[in-house]
């Protein structure tokens, strides 16, 4: 990450200072490793001039809601022992809510993992496929596929 830093040292900062209030305000054990991580997410959403309306902010806490309920109908919650794993799947949500690019295809390649996570992993498929839905249903974006591969997998890591 000491690219990140020569680099983008602003980005950097507010990423270390992201850190320190995670920590003081969330949880003391807040890995550090997520430093980088947050930079890249603060990097990719610069752009000149541009800011995020409200009503997108809005929308993607309504969805994030959505998945959260989702997520409790299966007595999924965050804890202290799955935080990581739950923190992460939010903000990997967040993000994909906020960059949902229909530019690029999909990724076919994991298409054939498909079939076996819903065989292997019965439950945290059922989940997943159930998120996948709200998330196309509040979107109107016809998902790719791949999509709901890496949502059973953050799943698979809260059962």
């Amino acid at each position: 990450m000491s690219d990140i830093s020569n680099e983008y040292p602003i980005e950097y900062q507010i990423g270390e200072e992201a850190i320190s209030i995670f920590k003081l305000k969330l949880f003391d054990g807040f890995p550090e490793d997520e430093l980088g991580r947050i930079a890249i997410h603060f990097i990719n959403a610069k752009r000149e001039g541009e800011v995020t309306p409200s009503f997108q902010i809005s929308r993607t806490k309504h969805i994030l809601e959505l998945v959260k309920q989702e997520l409790s109908r299966d007595n999924i919650e965050r804890t202290p022992q799955n935080s990581n794993f739950y923190d992460r799947f939010m903000v990997h949500l967040s993000y994909f809510l906020d960059y949902i690019d229909r530019s690029r295809k999909d990724n076919t390649s994991l298409l054939g993992m498909e079939e076996h996570l819903e065989v292997s992993y019965p439950k945290a498929f059922e989940i997943g496929n159930r998120i996948y839905n709200v998330i196309a249903r509040e979107t109107e974006v016809d998902l790719f596929h791949s999509e709901r591969i890496y949502i059973v997998l953050h799943v698979q890591r809260l059962l």
